[in-house]
């Protein structure tokens, strides 16, 4: 694909910048609810809605991007709802959503959408704005909570990722843990940041200790405890999993603040001032997987039965080698190092970047109250971002999370002044389809 030019915000439409009421304390998550546009009864019925939510301090709030029957989007600066922790010296780092699937009162079967937050105090909140009493907690991390991700295929599992050195995989539904990551071979410090495969077989967690980690979610044990929380009844099963199926110091020489699964490659970040994207030595994968099966006496890994797939290989998942040339790609002990995306003034720790739905941007803030916008579709090995944003406001303030609405016609961010900054892309994102 050729290389577009890179381009400033001049030409970039900002909806707008609200100021979040957090008690003077920094935002430090952002999430768009991920239905591809939700109504509400009290707006007009040829209106549109987006929601997102920010964290700061120990207040969640949600609000909503209008749009109306002409077209236009309007940010709300008035929140839609509000979730305060009782606690005041709570502080939430992290965010995201999911559904509960809900009976109405004419009988049909409903999804409605919770906000789950969690932060220092290390119990993550669910919030059901529909239900009273709407606040509910997974309670079980012995520290605070970093980061929480939902499971792409089963959005009622939820994985989060602990200071006390651990990641734990949650039912939302029955509040029970499913399974705790952590051990001899786990992480020696601060879990920052966890991420699950597309497919839902692999956990990915990275950390202080600068090293990145893959877990198996679909083991005989954690499958048998998955079908067991669904039970209210049934006392918990909680496995233990102190052997992840690669572990790497090779990419990062900081703590890694942000990872992600790209398909089957990861893209992390530290305090290098870049992204890097790479993947893992497949080979050295699959030994130790198969080292493990031995050890453990699992023959395979849980997944479609035979009968069901002619390709009797879809039994045993593995991370697949590339398909594609690997142009400039440089071998590390355990994995290829692909391309690095340099983001300037990104110093410190705790900037997460963000990916849209389909895989095709990525976006990272840094410490100025920058964010730019990558092309992941230009496969240069040293393409610069297609465009950047500023704090409207001229302010500089660092940018602590990246979030793309579902559809990617929007970008939103959040930075230390309690502010969220939301931006038009909807020309970038037809252009790239």
């Amino acid at each position: 694909m050729p290389k577009r030019k890179s381009t400033d915000d001049g030409d970039r439409k900002c909806l707008g910048t609200l100021k979040v009421e957090t008690g003077g304390r920094p935002l430090f998550g952002l999430s768009f609810w991920p239905g591809t546009k939700i109504k509400s009864k009290q707006d007009e019925e040829n209106e549109d809605i987006y929601y997102f939510c920010t964290v700061g301090g120990n207040t969640g709030t949600v609000y909503a991007i209008i749009k109306d029957k002409n077209q236009k989007l309007k940010l709300e600066i008035t929140p839609r709802e509000k979730f305060v922790d009782d606690d005041e010296t709570e502080e939430f780092y992290t965010c995201c959503w999911t559904t509960a699937e809900r009976i109405s009162d004419n009988e049909d079967e409903v999804s409605t959408p919770l906000l789950i937050v969690a932060g220092a105090h290390g119990s993550a909140k669910i919030a059901d704005f529909t239900q009273e009493p709407n606040n509910l907690a997974l309670v079980g991390h012995g520290n605070a909570i970093n980061d929480c991700r939902v499971h792409p295929i089963h959005p009622w599992l939820l994985v989060t990722a602990s200071k006390d050195e651990s990641a734990r995989l949650w039912n939302v539904i029955t509040r029970k843990c499913i399974a705790i990551f952590a051990g001899d071979m786990g992480h020696r410090d601060e879990v920052l940041t966890c991420d699950i495969h597309i497919l839902g077989r692999l956990l990915c967690t990275a950390g202080m200790d600068n090293t990145v980690k893959i877990w198996r979610l679909d083991t005989t044990d954690i499958a048998t405890a998955i079908f067991e929380s669904n039970s209210k009844a049934t006392k918990p099963h909680i496995v233990h999993d102190p052997f992840p199926v690669f572990s790497t110091l090779d990419i990062h020489s900081n703590y890694v603040d942000c990872a992600r699964f790209l398909g089957n490659f990861i893209i992390s970040k530290s305090t290098e001032n870049k992204i890097i994207l790479w993947t893992p030595d497949v080979q050295r994968v699959q030994r130790v997987q198969h080292e493990y099966n031995l050890l453990t006496g699992i023959p395979q890994l849980v997944g479609p039965s035979s009968e069901d797939n002619d390709d009797e290989q879809t039994n045993n998942f593995t991370l697949e080698p590339p398909k594609w040339p690997l142009r400039g790609a440089t071998p590390a002990a355990s994995a290829l190092f692909l391309r690095n995306f340099n983001l300037p003034h990104a110093q410190i720790w705790f900037m997460r970047f963000a990916l849209n739905h389909s895989h095709s941007f990525l976006a990272a803030g840094n410490q100025r109250g920058s964010v730019s916008l990558w092309n992941l579709d230009d496969d240069s090995l040293e393409s610069p971002p297609i465009t950047r944003f500023h704090h409207p406001k001229g302010k500089v303030h660092a940018v602590r999370q990246v979030a793309f609405s579902p559809d990617s016609n929007l970008l939103a961010f959040c930075c230390d002044d309690a502010s969220v900054s939301v931006f038009d892309i909807s020309d970038l994102n037809n252009t790239n389809q």
